[in-house]
């Protein structure tokens, strides 16, 4: 959506805006509240999301393609936690959303976590290609054994719950 022409920013992006399709691939939902990414900007007037999934500049009424990868990062967080962001606490002066007190990650998926999480724009990670190039890296540092990836519009990501500590997985 964010490498479209006029950019795509979904702004509501949220675990109840998911939905898992038939064929087993995962599709982003209500798009009621998208817009299109203007030179101009949003009108700041204009706040549209949901609480704990929204970054700060979002709140202030000037979403990006970067405030949807925040609020992916929220929503695997709460599938992960089985908690809603808004009910965590938040640890540092940089106001961080603590997942790491409610589940178990790896080290490289909680900093990758972080830097989609980071309240400030200019600390956080800016396209969808970054978080897909970092899950790359991920795979081949920590053996995930999937190989190598779909294109983007034909990636999915299969969230499966495992016991206590549900577990990401990426498609074969």
């Amino acid at each position: 959506l964010h490498t479209r022409k006029p950019a795509l920013i979904h702004r509501d992006l949220k675990p109840s805006n998911i939905i898992m399709r038939r064929d087993g691939r995962v599709a982003l939902i209500d798009f009621g509240a998208g817009r299109e990414v203007t030179p101009q900007g949003q009108d700041p007037s204009s706040v549209v999301g949901t609480f704990g999934y929204m970054p700060p500049e979002q709140v202030q009424g000037r979403a990006v393609p970067a405030s949807d990868l925040y609020a992916l990062a929220a929503t695997l967080c709460h599938l992960m936690c089985r908690r809603r962001p808004a009910d965590m606490s938040v640890s540092g002066e940089a106001y961080m959303l603590d997942f790491r007190a409610w589940c178990q990650v790896s080290q490289g998926f909680a900093a990758l976590l972080d830097d989609m999480l980071a309240p400030a724009l200019v600390d956080r990670l800016r396209s969808a290609r970054e978080v897909m190039a970092r899950l790359d890296a991920l795979d081949a540092a920590e053996g995930w054994g999937h190989g190598s990836r779909p294109e983007p519009e034909e990636t999915s990501l299969a969230l499966v719950a495992s016991g206590a500590h549900p577990t990401l997985t990426r498609p074969v």
